[in-house]
């Protein structure tokens, strides 16, 4: 194999090129074929064992560039051991903890996290994050490495729901002017459909209006019960 000055040319070439195509696979089977069984409504199966498939093709292709590498030159090999470290430490670290969470979570569940404040619907679980749609309808990237130091709340999505609306005195309840709060309550409340709207206006001095989604009637009850024991502690 050509050598200049010591160094493997050829060998780094063939590394990179075989980089590359490894990464036009991937990113062609994520683009169309992906897409192509997300018609057929098995995506998520497909997806969890894609991902596998892209950690272990990334793996042995790091293993066999190292040992040639180690067999031509050791000091390229640091110095290619330690540019990918650099390059590709945040993206591995979100593959890891993504395979832990992607047997966890599914698409429609509503998840909240707490350090984050950030909560909405998970619209696709990908490779390295989560892509979650707000109340707002904006799209939030978040990857699953940030979810391992963090508390989180997960709901799986409901089609059935009442709507809750009921007025509250923030001055006999000690209820704070804060409506992150008075939200981080209602979301903790067994008995909410966090994957729906959750309206909060401080209509006069001393009340707020709560607007909120449930299961039934008689969850709507319990619901409101349990906002209020929270604010008489």
């Amino acid at each position: 194999m050509a050598n200049i000055r010591g160094i493997p040319i050829m060998l780094i070439v063939a590394i990179l090129v075989s980089g590359l195509l490894l990464y036009l696979v991937f990113f062609v089977l994520d683009k169309y074929l992906i897409t192509f069984f997300n018609k057929k409504r098995v995506y998520n199966r497909f997806y969890r064992v894609f991902s596998k498939v892209q950690l272990l093709g990334w793996f042995v292709w790091f293993v066999i560039s190292v040992y040639f590498l180690l067999m031509s030159s050791p000091i390229i090999t640091l110095i290619f051991l330690i540019g990918i470290y650099l390059f590709t430490k945040d993206f591995w670290k979100n593959i890891y903890a993504g395979i832990f969470y992607i047997n966890k979570l599914k698409e429609g569940d509503y998840i909240y996290i707490s350090k984050l404040e950030i909560g909405g619907i998970i619209e696709k679980l990908l490779i390295s994050d989560i892509k979650l749609q707000n109340s707002k309808k904006e799209l939030i990237y978040v990857p699953y490495s940030l979810l391992t130091n963090s508390p989180l709340i997960r709901k799986e999505k409901s089609s059935n729901h009442y709507v809750n609306e009921f007025t509250l005195s923030t001055e006999e309840l000690n209820i704070p002017l804060d409506d992150k709060r008075i939200k981080e309550v209602i979301i903790n409340c067994p008995w909410t459909i966090i994957s729906k709207p959750i309206d909060i206006d401080f209509i006069d001095t001393g009340k707020v209006r709560i607007t909120v989604y449930t299961f039934s009637k008689d969850t709507a009850v319990k619901q409101k019960e349990f906002i209020i024991s929270e604010f008489s502690k």
